[in-house]
């Protein structure tokens, strides 16, 4: 499929669904990646998909939701599919989806929470535009057990100094067992001032979703 050109003066409509959803078990093993993908459209395209999803609708009434688990296993449902596809495609419309592989996605976030310069004043030489490095280093963390991720995760969804301080205690352990000496010396400073990096944390919500918070045992502030 050819890059994907958007024009900034026009409106777009995305039509989308996802798969792999595992809530918050990020490790499961049975769904290990969560797909996004749809249909984006030009506005003024509105009229034509609804034209279209009706004609699928005409064409294969059986179920209530058309899903294409469903569609694909009659041969009214795969022309039904079909026709929807070959009408999309001929327009001005594009297919786009994502696919992000769960564990690596928690070892990116694991990178800008504790490897970001502004919390953690050693990790200063990872630029935020330096994807290669940052990527690099994503895939060290990825590869670590399930362990070390879980402790990170469960800090991460309950922001609290000792949640993070357990997990970054262990995780400077788990890669000095690897012999990354360089980097656990980067992530133990972040210990040196966590308070700051829960309030990040928490002034994330609306980007990250809502935290648990109010801890008394946390001197009252965060949980």
């Amino acid at each position: 499929m050819s890059a994907l050109t958007i024009k900034p003066d026009f409106a777009y409509h995305l039509y989308c669904d996802e798969s792999g959803n595992t809530g918050a078990d990020y490790l499961n093993a049975d769904q290990q990646v969560f797909v996004l993908a749809g249909l984006l459209a030009p506005k003024a395209r509105r009229p034509d998909v609804c034209r279209w999803v009706a004609e699928v609708e005409k064409r294969y009434p059986q179920s209530r939701e058309k899903k294409g688990s469903d569609l694909v296993k009659a041969d009214k449902g795969r022309a039904a599919l079909e026709g929807f596809l070959q009408s999309f495609l001929a327009s001005d419309c594009t297919p786009v989806f994502a696919v992000v592989e769960k564990r690596f996605s928690v070892a990116g976030r694991m990178v800008e929470c504790l490897f970001d310069a502004r919390m953690n004043a050693a990790a200063g030489g990872l630029h935020p535009d330096d994807n290669i490095n940052r990527k690099n280093l994503g895939t060290i963390l990825a590869g670590l057990p399930d362990y070390y991720i879980e402790l990170f995760v469960r800090a991460y969804r309950n922001p609290s100094t000792t949640a993070f301080r357990t997990s970054i205690q262990s995780l400077v352990r788990a890669l000095k067992e690897r012999h990354q000496h360089f980097l656990a010396k980067i992530l133990k400073q972040a210990l040196a001032d966590l308070p700051r990096l829960v309030e990040e944390e928490m002034d994330d919500e609306a980007i990250w979703g809502a935290r648990l918070i109010r801890d008394p045992s946390e001197g009252g502030e965060f949980a």
